[in-house]
């Protein structure tokens, strides 16, 4: 059975906790919090409505106190708490799906030489999500089909959501020709939207996708969980899905005109 901890009790964080009790294969050992949070010390549990659990709730000043330690942790913490408390995880031996933003180059950069030279598995996935994995895949087509398309890239996220322009946004950005201009929305409750343009003289493709929960957050941090177990190394969630063996099947097949 995986023995799975989260660190970042927010909304996702819980979300993600949530699921993972209703699953077989995995157990859940821990969560994290930051050393002044008026949740360490409490039972998560306790955070999420239900009964006491035995699940601790802990900073990583408290790892050692662990009776057992996770194989790998989904960290949905803001950037500034996953810098601090990726080190920490590599060196005890745990594997980590990095679901946060915000980070600069520089900053990944370091995390992920890190992983490396610990000889960890990382999954390093601002785009969590296995349907923007999809937009992604099609827009970077679409992209080269119509490579004198402008092109231009819209995300909307709730009023409390810190980095703007998102993660994924960015990511996406990088994958496309012509360095795309990125509109950030920020308003209400909106949990997530993506959208690429793609448009010419005479027409418009857009390609969008929308979460309508964090649900579908928690469940592509699942799927990245199970996959890094007992592997070494930096990854995305391209390697996850197994993009280049999907994508395979289809331009090797003959294209007859008609």
């Amino acid at each position: 059975m995986l023995r799975l901890g989260i660190s970042g009790l927010g909304r996702t964080g819980l979300e993600t906790a949530r699921l993972i009790l209703e699953q077989a294969d995995i157990k859940l050992v821990c969560g994290f919090c930051s050393p002044r949070s008026t949740k360490r010390g409490k039972d998560l549990g306790e955070m999420l409505g239900l009964w006491e659990l035995d699940i601790p709730i802990v900073s990583v000043l408290d790892i050692k106190q662990l009776k057992v330690l996770p194989q790998v942790i989904i960290d949905f913490s803001p950037h500034e708490a996953a810098s601090k408390n990726l080190p920490v995880f590599f060196e005890n031996r745990i594997n980590v799906v990095l679901a946060s933003t915000g980070f600069s180059e520089i900053e990944l950069k370091k995390i992920t030489n890190l992983a490396l030279r610990l000889n960890r598995g990382l999954v390093a996935a601002p785009n969590i999500t296995v349907g923007v994995n999809v937009l992604m895949l099609l827009s970077q087509i679409a992209a080269d089909l119509l490579n004198s398309y402008d092109i231009e890239i819209i995300e909307h996220h709730h009023n409390k959501k810190v980095d703007v322009p998102s993660g994924t946004a960015i990511k996406l950005a990088d994958q496309l020709p012509g360095e795309p201009l990125i509109h950030a929305i920020r308003a209400g409750g909106i949990v997530g939207l993506h959208k690429t343009m793609l448009v010419g003289q005479n027409d418009k493709i857009e390609i969008s996708h929308e979460s309508f929960s964090r649900s579908v957050f928690a469940e592509g941090a699942l799927q990245a969980a199970r996959w890094i177990n007992n592997k070494s190394g930096v990854f995305e969630m391209s390697h996850v899905l197994d993009l280049n063996r999907i994508l395979s099947k289809y331009f090797k097949k003959d294209i007859t005109a008609v």
